[in-house]
């Protein structure tokens, strides 16, 4: 059987975590072996993973589909087991053992555009970006990444983008070349883009760029790893009112010729919002996957009560030190998804240019920063810790969180630090972090207020009392299958699926001197 693909190029796939993290594998081939041996196309070491253990078979119109090959304990997609064929979608997270995989496909429909209307509440939010006039020069606002948030305006004839110092646009994004790419003045009111021979590529609407591109209001592109940028053009105020430039989106969103203008408005709005959801959850560890480092094995859920979460959770490890952290902020939405947001990427700055790091130098950092952005109007609570294996020593942190659990031999010890203030409230707080001793196949749990406050269907708080009876009844369960049972336990506790407010919880099975020690990535996602 023979492919074009000259004309559909091949899907992905990313390696999420584990000594190959960030790895990617086009599937051009007919098919595709995943396993331990040395002859698989995809070869992937770590627990839980058979010699053969999967198999994706490409079909000639460009589906792909995933099959166990008899693994010993199996494959799952989207934390779902597969027993039969399973046709992949763009976004699926496989996982294989220990390892997990996001296939994206190339075929998949993505609306990169976002209208005025979710330019404006971005501008509400942070009260930074302003509509480019007739007559001002046209906006960069970051989406994602360090930068996020930020505005840049284009007024010089080129500005350079980059990590450089002399850089006129500079982001910290460790995917970024030091001279990345340019933009450059076309006429009175055109822009072209160009990149600069940078190392992983600059993109427009998900098309790489080979040659200058005009760009287009509404434009998205994407540098690096992290960061994502939209374009807003120069416009008239006529064009403005009617939320169009005089150009032809990359994108046009498809519309019924008897559609009212309400429901355009409000299929477009759905749009923009699943993106924005899109874009978040890319920023915390994939659902269903399971991480084992040489300080704990670990696995986290965020469950939205909107269309994009205030909670964020995230690891990284360094020197065989594991350090992990949960963080809500107030209220759910677009508003403290976008905090989320810049609260995540001020932190892979901090452990990008730090290495060495300390709790007490992450939450100062993200204190200044949220606080900058949001001006009081949201905080953020957060709970942090590092696990220590050579020493087993357990440090941790809140910043106005509530205290988490350690479970050890079916008996809870709450976590908590004196009282301290949440992130973004004041220029003065301090953070007071703790130390403790701990035991090899301790259990920590680290989770959200949401958790706590769902309610039953006479009022009652699922609360601290019952969560802590949980865990002693069912502290012998493996990990993935404890991480589902509190989900479970708590929708059964309020008779519905799904919650008033965004929950999130992680569970972490500790290890110590006498365990093998592996490594992750070494930045979270």
């Amino acid at each position: 059987m023979t492919f074009d693909t000259s004309s559909r190029p091949p899907a992905l796939l990313t390696v999420l975590n584990g000594p190959r993290a960030g790895e990617e594998l086009a599937l051009e081939m007919e098919m595709t072996t995943i396993g331990r041996q040395g002859g698989s196309d995809l070869q992937l070491l770590g627990e839980g993973i058979s010699r053969n253990h999967a198999v994706i078979t490409r079909e000639a119109n460009g589906s792909y589909f995933f099959e166990d090959a008899g693994s010993r304990n199996g494959s799952f997609v989207n934390d779902l087991r597969v027993t039969g064929v399973h046709q992949l979608q763009d976004g699926d997270v496989i996982r294989v053992g220990v390892v997990a995989l996001r296939f994206s496909s190339p075929a998949a429909e993505v609306d990169w555009t976002l209208s005025d209307t979710v330019t404006s509440n971005l501008a509400a939010l942070f009260g930074r970006v302003s509509k480019a006039g007739s007559e001002g020069p046209a906006l960069l606002v970051a989406l994602s990444g360090a930068e996020a948030g930020k505005v840049h305006r284009l007024e010089s004839p080129q500005a350079t983008l980059g990590r450089d110092d002399t850089i006129d646009i500079q982001i910290q994004d460790a995917g970024i070349s030091r001279r990345h790419a340019a933009i450059n003045r076309v006429g009175e009111t055109g822009y072209a883009l160009d990149d600069l021979g940078s190392s992983n590529g600059t993109f427009v609407n998900q098309q790489r760029v080979e040659k200058p591109v005009l760009l287009r209001d509404g434009d998205m592109i994407q540098l690096g790893t992290m960061t994502v940028l939209r374009f807003v053009g120069i416009s008239s105020p006529a064009a403005l009112a009617s939320g169009e430039n005089g150009q032809e989106r990359s994108h046009p969103p498809s519309r019924k010729p008897e559609a009212t203008t309400t429901e355009i408005e409000e299929r477009e709005l759905e749009k923009e919002l699943s993106l924005a959801r899109k874009v978040q959850m890319a920023m915390v560890p994939p659902e269903g996957a399971l991480f084992d480092t040489g300080a704990a094995l670990f696995a986290g859920r965020v469950r939205s009560a909107s269309f994009a979460a205030g909670d964020l959770w995230t690891h990284v490890e360094t020197n065989s030190r594991l350090f992990l952290l949960v963080a809500d902020v107030t209220g759910h939405g677009v508003g403290p998804a976008m905090i989320t947001t810049v609260a995540k990427s001020c932190l892979d700055t901090v452990l990008l240019r730090a290495g060495e790091f300390s709790i007490e130098q992450v939450f100062d950092t993200m204190n200044r920063v949220i606080l900058g952005i949001s001006k009081q109007a949201l905080v953020m609570t957060a709970f942090a810790v590092e696990i220590d294996p050579a020493t087993q020593v357990l440090s941790f942190c809140s910043a106005g969180h509530i205290p988490q659990a350690l479970v050890r031999r079916g008996e809870v010890t709450p976590l908590f630090t004196s009282q301290t203030s949440p992130l973004g409230q004041s220029l003065d707080s301090r953070f007071a972090v703790e130390k403790i001793p701990y035991q090899l196949d301790d259990w920590l749990v680290l989770y959200t207020d949401g958790l706590l406050e769902a309610e039953s269907g006479d009022g009652a708080a699922y609360g601290h009392r019952r969560l802590h009876g949980f865990l002693r009844a069912n502290h012998g369960l493996e990990l993935l299958p404890l991480l589902d049972g509190i989900f479970t336990d708590v929708d059964a506790f309020s008779g519905k699926q799904g919650a008033d407010d965004d929950v999130t919880v992680v569970v972490a099975k500790l290890k110590g001197r006498k365990r093998r020690q592996r490594r992750t990535t070494p930045v979270g996602y």
